[in-house]
């Protein structure tokens, strides 16, 4: 069976969030968005399994990306601040997923 990449599933979850704000479909917005955080957060955990990225390094790039969207959101008005704002969230949603991922492979040791 071929392997779904969970990042562009995520990225679909979010155009059709997007979409559905244009729309006026708030509940199907909230939805969306948070279908595509849990996709980006399961890409994440995947990627940790495979032990193929460096947690500390992602850490810190994902807090300067989340810090960017933080600004961002500040400063924009509209459906970009809370696209600025779905962003800040989920880096350090992601971040979270990288703790997780630490405590328990330190429980398993």
């Amino acid at each position: 069976m071929k392997k779904v990449n969970l990042n562009v599933v995520g990225l679909s979850m979010l155009v059709l969030a997007i979409t559905s704000l244009f729309k006026g479909l708030e509940d199907a917005f909230l939805i969306f968005l948070v279908l595509s955080s849990a996709m980006f957060g399961a890409a994440r955990m995947n990627v940790l399994m495979d032990g193929k990225s460096n947690i500390r390094k992602s850490n810190a790039l994902l807090a300067l990306l989340g810090l960017a969207f933080g600004i961002a959101s500040m400063f924009t008005s509209g459906v970009f601040e809370v696209i600025s704002s779905f962003f800040l969230g989920t880096c350090f949603g992601l971040i979270g997923v990288n703790m997780i991922f630490e405590k328990n492979n330190e429980q398993e040791d």
